[in-house]
């Protein structure tokens, strides 16, 4: 049995008292020692290679630092990451010695790790472990700016150990509140820079990249969530209702933000049944449902809440949603995940300040055509919703006159066919800011594309475009307005002969002009690809499966 972290010893040793013959099948990791401590600090710090670090590392300060460090952290890797992540942040040798001093002080020295092993020295360990991580921890987090604080705390409202879309946690910190346009940056992109943020300071894991580079998948540690979820608790930020408790809760009524965490749907019904929360902000539920027992749910209490300003839900057999949903004025942020729920009341189309509307896993395919008329919407996310023939999308009105819609993100949608041929204008005409925009079922003679090609050609921030239809239209290789295409994933036909010059050696040269910041291309079928572009393109095509 391999031990990952101390806090399983006990667990290890236990088991080990089962192995047959007396074999010991323990093998403990080991703490680092001073020089091992001294690398993996330095490494994080100044995010260089390892090489790199040994060759660089036993600098005579270095060596001073290497010997803190080790002090500090008892050579435990998790709390040598911690630490380095906090004086990343500090660009001044008096900030790290001023740093490092304080947390001398208040961290005893660890037990000498040539020890024998008993009980009581797994309990040390753990005990050593835990007191190096929480120390540099609660030094990190209050190292940290207001605003991003509390962003970092927001994690919490997650069950423990599981990962998160990067956009989605943004979009919800936008909703909160928690972010402010700055330095001619939008809100997302702020929002992004405080991810970054607390990636670098190392308290937040990044577990995948998007493929057009980004932060796709994050998570907290789990040695840091526990020490997360008593700070949102203790302070009054959030509520967080798990297993252990959801049967005995009392939720009072005076709660900002509230957290469900559940392994069985059945629980649920049980304790929000009747609830009132006038002063709710937002409401997280992730529920895993492992009830094999017919049931649905609902969410009628909500609808007192009339501040509320987040609304995700996963897990819960929803079939339908509270009428009253209109009258919640102060939603930003809707995430509906049930497979049950096939249609939206009409009354969403009320949300004037709606930013995102997230339905991916639910049957929704068809919503009021006043809701497109929302000013504030910026993100729309389904898997198989129908655009409206003629699209009434919410105009904005500022000094200089009327401004179009500002919709970025349009996914999970086609257009309407029960009318084909008849729209001869595209219902995308209007949508100018379109940042990522992914598409199915798309016919080119039905959908009249030639006007699906114009409306396209005015999405100068056109970044991300995912395509599913009977033949591609050409403007996405051509069109010299589309230079912002970073990423494409395409599966049609494309008339390869109508692209390609007559001089197939100006082809090269014509895909860097025209899409000079595309770094990945996405085809079902690149065997069609014409040898000069594949050659072009490179590493840049790949096969999408």
């Amino acid at each position: 049995m391999l031990i990952l972290d101390s806090e399983n010893e006990e667990v290890a040793w236990y088991a080990n008292t089962m192995n047959i013959h007396g074999v010991n099948g323990v093998h403990v990791l080991t703490r680092l020692d001073r020089k091992r401590s001294g690398q993996l600090f330095m490494w994080k710090v100044l995010r260089k290679s390892p090489e790199g670090i040994r060759r660089v590392s036993y600098q005579e300060e270095d060596r001073r630092y290497s010997e803190s460090v080790h002090r500090i952290t008892g050579g435990y890797p998790m709390a040598i990451v911690l630490l380095a992540g906090l004086l990343r942040f500090k660009e001044k040798h008096a900030q790290w010695e001023a740093v490092l001093q304080q947390l001398e002080s208040v961290y005893p020295p660890p037990q000498d790790k040539h020890s024998t092993y008993h009980s009581t020295r797994h309990e040390t360990n753990h005990m050593c472990n835990i007191r190096a991580i929480e120390i540099i921890f609660w030094a990190s987090f209050e190292d940290l700016p207001n605003d991003v604080k509390s962003c970092f705390l927001y994690f919490a409202a997650y069950p423990n150990d599981t990962c998160q879309y990067a956009d989605e946690i943004v979009r919800m910190w936008i909703g909160e509140g928690f972010i402010k346009p700055r330095n001619r940056k939008t809100m997302a992109e702020v929002g992004h820079d405080y991810l970054r943020e607390l990636v670098l300071r190392c308290l937040v894991e990044v577990e995948e990249m998007k493929d057009g580079g980004g932060i796709q998948l994050v998570r907290v540690h789990k040695s840091l969530m526990g020490f997360l979820q008593s700070e949102v608790c203790e302070s009054g930020f959030m509520e967080i209702i798990n297993d252990s408790d959801i049967h005995d809760v009392l939720v009072p009524p005076s709660v900002r933000r509230l957290s469900v965490q559940s392994d069985y749907s059945r629980r649920y019904t049980s304790t929000f049944t009747n609830k009132k929360l006038p002063k709710l902000r937002s409401f997280i539920c992730r529920i895993v449902d492992r009830d094999d027992q017919p049931r649905s749910h609902d969410l009628e209490f909500l609808g007192g809440s009339k501040f509320i300003r987040i609304i995700s839900v996963e897990g819960l057999r929803l079939q339908r949603l509270p009428e009253r949903i209109g009258d919640m004025i102060n939603l930003r942020y809707l995430r509906i995940d049930s497979m049950l729920l096939q249609q939206l009341p009409s009354s969403i189309s009320k949300l004037l300040n709606l930013q995102t509307l997230d339905i991916r896993n639910t049957k929704v395919q068809q919503i009021d055509n006043d809701f497109w008329k929302i000013k504030t919407l910026r993100h729309v996310l389904a898997t198989d919703l129908v655009l409206p023939t003629t699209m009434p999308v919410g105009v904005e009105e500022y000094e200089g006159g009327a401004r179009g819609c500002e919709l970025q993100t349009l996914h999970g949608v086609r257009l309407d066919n029960s009318r084909e041929g008849i729209a001869e204008n595209c219902p995308l005409d209007k949508m100018a800011n379109l940042q990522s925009i992914e598409m199915h079922s798309f016919r080119h003679a039905a959908h009249c594309g030639p006007a699906f090609q114009e409306a396209l050609k005015k999405m100068h921030l056109l970044a991300h475009l995912n395509l599913e239809g009977d033949e591609i239209p050409l403007c996405f290789f051509t069109d010299p307005s589309l230079r912002s295409l970073r990423t494409m994933v395409l599966h049609g036909q494309v008339d390869w002969n109508s692209i390609v010059p007559v001089n197939i050696m100006m082809v090269g040269h014509l895909l860097r002009k025209v899409r000079p910041n595309l770094i990945q291309i996405k085809m079902k079928d690149i065997n069609q690809v014409p040898e000069i572009i594949k050659e072009q393109l490179g590493m840049m095509l790949i096969k999408d499966d």
